[in-house]
């Protein structure tokens, strides 16, 4: 049975996550860009029945958009092509400037970045962890953690990225470890390290992981935030169930309501579209007009 911690499942992890990557800057992992603002949906506009996502999507301070995708292996031709079907699909919805970027964990040394076609030119900037020495790099915040001192910024970042370091154990495994060090911090950064680490986990954990992490998390903040978030999750959808699946399923009338429910109780707009089908535009002029 598949475990069930990502940020498609529990919308608290992913507002935790984009709080943990607020008006940070990815300078800790070799990334010279702007600041970062907001994190933004993740879910692309598709015709198609299966849904795409991309990893991680964050708007910075230049209002440019940073595309992250997470890799443990080494990208084929067809990853890339998705990630420019992701590129074209975003710029679409947004029509600004993005920044695509692959990072790789420490087992990944070279990747190819991008391809050339004529008049078809993707190219993506490729960051390989494997130059962070991992080890060093958790012995060095395991003693300022043991300590009582307070993380910086940037160890912040480091700790939520020390599992795709360079490591002799795997990905999954330090993320445990990381967790571990994550749960002995004092402060609000404790939970802000929590949910960017659970984000993550889900692109190279195994299932028995999963349910390890979920383990370290139990009595701790994060995990309440998460049981909350799912219980009100849960009210709201069925009665949005039921409206479409009662009276006003199929309506126009019905579509509507339902957005305005949503809307009132906190659901983003993107996420109503989502919901009803509704275009974006009309959910928009919707929570404009109910003043939300």
């Amino acid at each position: 049975m598949e475990t069930r911690i990502t940020r498609q499942k529990n919308d608290i992890i992913l507002k935790a996550t984009a709080e943990a990557f607020r008006g940070q800057t990815l300078e800790a992992i070799g990334l010279d860009l702007p600041p970062i603002v907001d994190m933004l949906p993740t879910v692309l506009p598709t015709a198609e029945v299966k849904e795409e996502r991309v990893d991680f999507l964050f708007r910075l301070a230049d209002e440019s958009l940073l595309h992250l995708e997470f890799q443990t292996t080494s990208v084929a031709r067809n990853d890339l092509q998705r990630f420019a079907g992701y590129d074209l699909k975003l710029l679409e919805r947004y029509w600004q400037t993005i920044r695509t970027v692959v990072i790789y964990s420490g087992r990944v040394k070279e990747a190819p970045d991008g391809f050339d076609y004529g008049s078809l030119v993707y190219r993506v900037k490729n960051v390989y962890l494997n130059r962070l020495d991992g080890e060093k790099e958790y012995r060095h915040l395991s003693e300022k953690i043991e300590r009582g001192e307070e993380l910086s910024k940037s160890e912040v970042v480091r700790l939520i990225f020390l599992p795709l370091m360079k490591h002799e154990e795997s990905e999954g495994e330090v993320a445990l470890k990381a967790a571990e060090l994550a749960k002995k911090i004092k402060d609000e950064k404790q939970n802000l390290a929590f949910a960017a680490i659970i984000a993550l986990s889900d692109k190279y954990m195994t299932e028995a992981e999963k349910r390890r992490l979920l383990e370290v998390v139990a009595m701790t903040q994060i995990e309440q935030w998460i049981r909350e978030e799912g219980r009100k999750e849960g009210r709201i959808e069925g009665r949005i169930e039921g409206k479409i699946e009662g009276k006003m399923e199929g309506k126009m009338e019905g579509k509507i309501e339902t957005a305005k429910a949503a809307l009132r109780k906190g659901f983003s707009p993107e996420d109503v579209a989502e919901i009803t089908g509704l275009p974006l535009d009309k959910v928009l002029d919707l929570k404009r007009e109910i003043g939300n």
